[in-house]
This record gives structure tokens, C-alpha cells and sequence, in this order.
């Protein structure tokens, strides 16, 4: 999958389906359609609606929350 878009729903990664990414997409990965009117991606796992404003949000709190993790751990000393 070389580009995604993470459902606010059900949080799982959705493969974007253009004409650059289309090639990248594996066997079992989620992928999105767009609504009829085009304004909202359908999640390939729920099937629930979702704009690129809430899938963007839902990307930035999970790399937030992973560089919080990543901060934790660096600074947390072990004694042995």
C-alpha cells in the first residue's frame, strides 16, 4: 500500500485507489470508494462515510500518539 487513508471509525487503513497508487495495492488490503456525489470515501472494511478532513485528523492523532510512545520509551531508564 503506498497511500492510505485511515477510517475515523474503524481505524483501519484504506488503500487509495488512483491511477499512481493502484499498482502498489496488495491482495486482502482495504480500498476506498467514493460516494456517489464524490464528496466522502467509503471505507472498504465498514463501509461508513468519511471526508478527507476526518481522515487527515485521525492520521495526525495516531502519529502523535506513536511519537508519544517513541518519546516514553527513550526517556524511561531500566534497572537491572
Amino acid at each position: 500500500m503506498k497511500g492510505a487513508f485511515i477510517c475515523p471509525y474503524c481505524k483501519t487503513k484504506n488503500a487509495c485507489d488512483c491511477k499512481s497508487c493502484k499498482e502498489y495495492i496488495q491482495e486482502g488490503e482495504f480500498v476506498i470508494t467514493f460516494s456517489e456525489d464524490g464528496e466522502y470515501m467509503m471505507c472498504g472494511k465498514c463501509n461508513r462515510p468519511f471526508s478527507f478532513d476526518q481522515a487527515l485528523d485521525e492520521e495526525y492523532r495516531v502519529s502523535r500518539y506513536a511519537i508519544s510512545l517513541e518519546n516514553t520509551s527513550k526517556n524511561t531508564e531500566y534497572e537491572s
